[in-house]
């Protein structure tokens, strides 16, 4: 893995497109793909980790860390050396306890690693990526109008 020359300035949203998983599935696919490891710095859980398992509401909005951010992230293609990845388990639909995790999170990140963090900087995959993609499946605009008031 390729260290991170330079303190990252943004953050950029992802949904891992499936409606279930975490950190661990992720690594694997990334693996699979043939990454030097999952390309996400964290995974916020929705209570489902494995395909056709039961919902449970203890592993709902669970944060779970991924690729060091001492180490360049595989997430954004143009943006993986300025900003961290953050990846929600879902399609389509996301939980209360994901969206606290996510907002608690972007708060600790400008505590801890990037004071200078404004909501301008956190921007959707589909912001970055020309390809057609609609990743994190979230109005961002509306996203950020909601993080004014947070961070």
């Amino acid at each position: 893995m390729q260290e991170r020359r330079n303190a990252p300035t943004g953050v950029i949203i992802h949904c891992s497109d499936s409606s279930y998983g975490d950190v661990e599935l992720f690594r694997q696919w990334h693996l699979d793909n043939g990454w030097d490891d999952i390309g996400y710095n964290w995974v916020i859980t929705n209570g489902v980790f494995k395909n056709r398992s039961r919902y449970k509401k203890e592993r709902d909005g669970l944060l779970q860390v991924g690729r060091d951010i001492r180490y360049l992230g595989a997430h954004a293609k143009g943006y993986n050396e300025s900003h961290l990845g953050i990846c929600l388990t879902g399609r389509w639909h996301f939980t209360w306890a994901q969206f606290a995790t996510l907002f608690h999170q972007l708060r600790r990140i400008k505590e801890e690693y990037m004071p200078d963090l404004r909501v301008d900087d956190i921007l959707g995959h589909y912001e970055v990526d020309t390809k057609g993609k609609t990743c994190p499946n979230i109005d961002m605009d509306s996203f950020r109008g909601y993080m004014k008031g947070i961070l």
